[in-house]
């Protein structure tokens, strides 16, 4: 089964690698409050910032099965909006996809995901609409019930689709990062933000290392993570050179209760 339209677009925009990512963008979520222009200069991180920052996988990693919705933006206008559920424990992903302002065949449809690639299930229907689905519930329940000739699976590609789906497999961990470490790699203190009423911390991501990448001993983390009172992770946005806008990763919700089904293109997936 060929890949359905919007993801064709998407393959045709290659990238220089996933350290390529940065973060710009205005909030998407509802009940945003940014800072004001009074706000506090960026700088590096205290020791219990760099302690919180730490904790942030391995809150993913318990909160799992987490809810998640992604966005990878296409032009001015278009965006691919993945409603998806991710579990750590056995390294697998299911969503439904759709793409803005297109209500067409091929516009929406079924994606799953694991640490070696995905599977894609376009939505054959007419107007596009018959596999977008917005409840965890709903989106698991429908990608069991479907057969493996159903997708088409495939290895991942430097696509921003496929970067943002690889990046929702990095950001749980059954450990916590080392601290000390983390706040030597270079992360930056950005700023504040209230979401839905609970205040999080903007964090720049560590640095490549100077040895790694001579080039970048002056350059900011390409990523941007939202780290509450407790180090659990809210956000994640990236610039992905070529987009209008930022790859986004928002953490709906936690231990939702629903199951991530088999990898259902028929290839087992390897357990943590």
């Amino acid at each position: 089964m060929p890949l359905s339209n919007p993801l064709r677009r998407l393959s045709r925009r290659t990238l220089i690698a996933c350290t390529s990512l940065a973060v710009a963008g205005a909030a998407l979520a509802v009940g945003v409050t940014v800072q004001g222009p009074d706000a506090e200069p960026e700088r590096a991180l205290t020791g219990a910032e760099a302690q919180r920052f730490a904790m942030a996988r391995m809150s993913m990693y318990e909160a799992s099965p987490a809810e998640l919705r992604i966005t990878v933006p296409q032009d001015e206008k278009e965006a691919m909006v993945i409603h998806g559920l991710v579990d750590y424990r056995v390294h697998r992903a299911v969503g439904s996809y759709r793409v803005t302002d297109r209500p067409s065949r091929g516009a929406s449809g079924m994606l799953a995901w694991d640490m070696g690639g995905l599977g894609v299930a376009p939505d054959q229907s007419k107007r596009g609409e018959g596999a977008w689905k917005a409840d965890v519930r709903g989106i698991a329940k429908t990608a069991s019930g479907m057969r493996a000739p159903q997708w088409s699976p495939r290895a991942y590609s430097t696509d921003p689709l496929d970067i943002a789906l690889r990046m929702t497999h990095m950001l749980g961990s059954s450990r916590p990062d080392n601290a000390q470490l983390l706040a030597q790699s270079g992360p930056r203190w950005l700023g504040r933000e209230s979401i839905e009423g609970t205040r999080y911390d903007i964090m720049s991501g560590p640095r490549p290392s100077v040895r790694e990448k001579p080039t970048v001993r002056s350059t900011r983390s390409p990523l941007r993570y939202w780290i509450g009172p407790t180090g659990e992770l809210r956000r994640v946005e990236a610039t992905v050179r070529g987009l209008p806008g930022p790859v986004r990763i928002e953490v709906v919700a936690g231990r939702t209760g629903s199951k991530v089904p088999d990898t259902p293109w028929g290839r087992p997936a390897r357990r943590a």
